[in-house]
Parts: structure tokens; C-alpha cells; sequence
């Protein structure tokens, strides 16, 4: 486990965003297929300002909420069909998982202090790590499924993979929920902590509906 909780400077912190530990610690968004990393800018000429910034441009008008960085997945799957009179039969799935990510940069970062620029690397590939760590979930889990519905009947087969990519939807959601109520404690208890670090931040946004089987032929 990580805290995302990292200062910039001697009286200053990121506000912390609630982050799911990764299953295996070297595993990041780049060693993911058909990822799309785009990055934000952040501005600031120390710590605190860089805090700010990044508060003001990644908190939603709306709900109050702060996020440093949003994702989303998708799982399609072409299909291929075997059919004998009225007979349908899935023999072959072959899945493609895609994701995109955007991710905070610095603006400037040459202008700044060197330990500024390294603890705000470290603290981006922090983020890298917990969506990683998200999109794992998911991708881990696609191979049982696409052994669940081949050979089965294709309606069968179509009803099967919709409910196991909700049903993976759903999971992944919860441990993303728990492994953020499991990093928001030792996060809290991290020093130095700026005041506007101590809300609660929001997780990684929800992952997007998974597309359906798609018929390849035979």
C-alpha cells in the first residue's frame, strides 16, 4: 500500500487521492495494451501553489469533489460462430481491453527546485500505480470469462459475457472502494499535512459500460 499523500515542500502536500493498491508493485499503466495516458497541466513555482492549482483545476463546481486523476475501461470482443442447422455455438472469443487516463503534469517543471519535481513524480506515478492497479482488476478477470462462454450457446454465450462484464464492473468498483477506505488511514496520518489536503478526496471515476459481443463469422 501507498499513500498518494506527498509534499512538495517542507509545509505542503498534494491533496490525496484515495488510491487502490497495485497486486503487484510494478505494474503500471504502460505495461497495459491500448491504454491512452493524456495529461493536464499544473502550475505553480513551489509546493503550496502547485497544491493549489491542482486543487482548483481537478475539484468539480458542482459536487465539491476532488479527483487528480479520472479513467475509464472498456472490454469489446469479436466473436466467432459455428452453426449446424439451427444450432449456434460460440467457439471463439477473442477480447480486446482498452482504457484512457488523464494525468497531472507541470507546466514549468524545469523552473523548479529539483525535490519539487521528484516528489511530484513520484506522487503522478502514484496515480499511475492506483489506476493501473484498477484496470489490472479488470483485465485479470477477462480470460475466465472468455473461457465461461466459449463453446456455449450464442445467446446463452451473448447473455453470459454481458452479465460477467457487469458483474466485473461491479467488483471492480468495490475493491477500488475498499482499497480506498484502506489507503485513506495511513494517508491521513502522514506529516506534513497543508489543511487543504485533510478532505476526502473522490476515487477514480467509474469504469464505462463494456461493449457486447460483436459476430466475427466463422
Amino acid at each position: 500500500m501507498f499513500s498518494l499523500l506527498i509534499a512538495l515542500a517542507s509545509n505542503a502536500a498534494l491533496p490525496t487521492l484515495a488510491p487502490t493498491p497495485a497486486p503487484i508493485a510494478t505494474r503500471a499503466l504502460k505495461d497495459l495494451p491500448n491504454v491512452t495516458v493524456k495529461y493536464f497541466d499544473v502550475a505553480g513555482k513551489d509546493g503550496k501553489a502547485i497544491e493549489k492549482n491542482l486543487k482548483k483545476v481537478r475539484t468539480d463546481a458542482k459536487t465539491k469533489q476532488f479527483s487528480a486523476v479520472s479513467s475509464n475501461w472498456n472490454v469489446a470482443a469479436s466473436v466467432k460462430q459455428s452453426r449446424t442447422g439451427d444450432k449456434c455455438t460460440i467457439t471463439g472469443v477473442v477480447p480486446t481491453f482498452s482504457g484512457t487516463v488523464e494525468l497531472p503534469r507541470l507546466v514549468t517543471p524545469d523552473a523548479l527546485p529539483a525535490d519539487v519535481k521528484t516528489n511530484f513524480q513520484t506522487y503522478v506515478d502514484g496515480l499511475d500505480r492506483a489506476v493501473a492497479s484498477n484496470f489490472f482488476f479488470v483485465y485479470d478477470r477477462i480470460p475466465a470469462l472468455v473461457t465461461t462462454v466459449t463453446g456455449k450457446d450464442c445467446t446463452q454465450g451473448a447473455a453470459l459475457w454481458t452479465g460477467g462484464i457487469e458483474r466485473i464492473k461491479a467488483e471492480a468498483l468495490q475493491y477500488s472502494a475498499a482499497a480506498s477506505a484502506a489507503a485513506a488511514v495511513p494517508a491521513a496520518r502522514a506529516t506534513p499535512v497543508a489543511a487543504a489536503a485533510r478532505s476526502a478526496p473522490s476515487a477514480p471515476s467509474a469504469p464505462a459500460a463494456a461493449s457486447p459481443p460483436s459476430n466475427s463469422g466463422y
